[in-house]
């Protein structure tokens, strides 16, 4: 049983190609469209300058981290502790023992 006024589908993509040359046929996409890429393009710039802001800073940190250290290990080169410990080790691993163990009293009271 075939209906005799039954049509088949045109090409629709045809259609609209012919429309959207002169005209969009959807401006209200199309403006959202265009708010939402200018929001992107927006929302990039600002992480784009916030990297730019966090690499500088974790840079000049990391600098001053290695003056530090090296300021550190020169006080500890100098230092009259360290001389101490390198020429009595046995009597200063004794003292750590003690600091360690009266430490630990302290803690458990």
């Amino acid at each position: 049983m075939s209906n005799a006024n039954t049509t088949q589908p045109t090409n629709v993509k045809s259609s609209t190609t012919a429309n959207t040359a002169g005209q969009s046929q959807t401006p209200i996409a199309e403006k959202l469209k265009d708010s939402l890429h200018n929001t992107v393009d927006k929302f990039a710039d600002s992480a784009e300058s916030a990297e730019k802001a966090i690499r500088s800073g974790a840079t000049h940190s990391a600098e001053t981290l290695t003056e530090k250290q090296q300021q550190i290990q020169a006080s500890w080169e100098a230092s009259s502790i360290r001389k101490y410990a390198i020429e009595n080790p046995v009597a200063t691993a004794g003292m750590v023992f003690l600091a360690g163990a009266l430490f630990g009293k302290i803690i458990r009271r």
